[in-house]
């Protein structure tokens, strides 16, 4: 009895169908609407990939907590990849975006900041009124050399220096993963 908010999640590792819902006849269902709208764009960190459910990755808490109607378009394994951008429906409020640790792993530093440069010039062009939120990649590289022999704490000091020129001229707002 009373008024109940339910929310549902779908796992994202399983093609979900609902073939059947059903409510009794005084009861109405009435979608939420959220303060705000949001996308997160990254790779399997942001997906969910560790998470034990869908409820529980960060992209999905983070939406929670700033009451958030969320679009989550992160993709295991992915790479900054401009092409991977097209005008959603409608202009989010806030965009978050995870990428760069598939990125070391194959990439070549150079490589990196021409992709993450084109990457963000096209989502600021996209989104031009939208807040642009960067995560810096997660910082277990530095006990190892990165793919191409550079020293793994230097490799994620250059992407941190990067992102925060990119900051600068994008006018992205730049968070340090280690701090979140």
């Amino acid at each position: 009895e009373g008024e109940k908010d339910i929310e549902i999640y779908f796992p994202w590792t399983a093609k979900t169908v609902i073939s059947d819902f059903e409510i009794d006849d005084t009861a109405s269902f009435i979608p939420t609407k959220r303060k705000i709208t949001m996308i997160n764009y990254g790779d399997s960190i942001t997906q969910g990939y560790d998470a034990v459910y869908p409820s529980l990755s960060y992209a999905s808490i983070v939406s929670r907590l700033l009451d958030a109607d969320s679009v989550n378009k992160a993709i295991g394994g992915e790479r900054f990849c401009p092409e991977l951008l097209v005008e959603a429906n409608g202009k989010p409020d806030i965009i978050t975006v995870a990428y760069g640790i598939n990125d070391w792993a194959h990439y070549p530093y150079d490589f990196i900041k021409e992709r993450s440069r084109a990457f963000y010039k096209r989502i600021s062009e996209l989104y031009p009124n939208s807040k642009i939120f960067v995560i810096t990649p997660i910082n277990f590289l530095n006990s190892g050399v990165s793919n191409f022999g550079a020293p793994a704490i230097e490799v994620d000091k250059l992407l941190l220096l990067y992102e925060l020129f990119l900051g600068y001229i994008y006018s992205l707002l730049i968070f340090d993963y280690c701090y979140l």
